[in-house]
C-alpha cells in the first residue's frame, strides 16, 4: 500500500513538473498575437553577441544620425539604422531576415542600405541601435524611407505586423 502511495505521489509530481514546463494556452497566444516581442529579443541578443565576439565593437551602422524618442527611455535618444545582414549567417547570430523588417538590397535609410543581402519580409520595421548596442524600432508606417513624428519608435505599432 505504501509503496502504491509513494508511486502515485511520484507521479503526481512528474505530471506537475511537466505541465507547468507546457505553460497554459494564454501564453502561446499571446506569443502569436505579438510576434514583434519575439523578434525584437533575438535581435537585441544577436547585437549583444556580436559585440562580444568582435572585443566591443558595435556591428556597422548607416552614417545617419536619428533622434528619436522611446517608450523605454526618458527625454530623446540618438540611433543610428543597423545593417542587419551582418548579423545573418555571422556564427548564426541570426539565421534569416526578420519578421517585419522594412526595406530592400541596397536601399538607403532601412536595414538593407549596404546591399550585402535582401529581404524576403516586405515589413514595416527599421532596426537601430544607440552608441551602446541597445535596439529600438521604428514603424515605418508609410513604406517611404522617410521618419516622421507619426511614424512610431520602440515597441509594435497597433495591428501594424509584419
Amino acid at each position: 500500500m505504501v509503496k502504491k502511495a509513494l508511486g502515485l505521489v511520484v507521479v503526481l509530481l512528474l505530471a506537475a513538473m511537466v505541465l507547468s514546463a507546457c505553460g497554459t494556452s494564454d501564453e502561446y497566444s499571446s506569443a502569436t498575437a505579438n510576434p514583434y516581442d519575439t523578434i525584437m529579443p533575438q535581435i537585441q541578443n544577436a547585437v549583444t553577441a556580436y559585440t562580444v565576439d568582435h572585443n566591443g565593437a558595435l556591428p556597422p551602422v548607416d552614417d545617419t544620425n536619428y533622434t528619436i524618442t522611446s517608450t523605454w527611455t526618458t527625454g530623446s535618444i540618438n540611433v543610428n539604422i543597423l545593417d542587419i545582414c551582418v548579423l545573418i549567417g555571422t556564427n548564426d547570430l541570426l539565421r534569416q531576415v526578420p519578421d517585419g523588417c522594412y526595406g530592400s538590397r541596397g536601399q538607403a535609410d532601412t536595414n538593407f542600405f549596404s546591399g550585402s543581402c535582401d529581404n524576403p519580409t516586405s515589413g514595416h520595421y527599421v532596426w537601430v541601435i544607440d552608441y551602446m548596442g541597445n535596439v529600438y524600432s521604428i514603424c515605418d508606417e508609410n513604406r517611404d524611407g522617410t521618419y516622421s513624428s507619426t511614424d512610431r519608435v520602440g515597441g509594435q505599432h497597433g495591428n501594424i505586423w509584419p
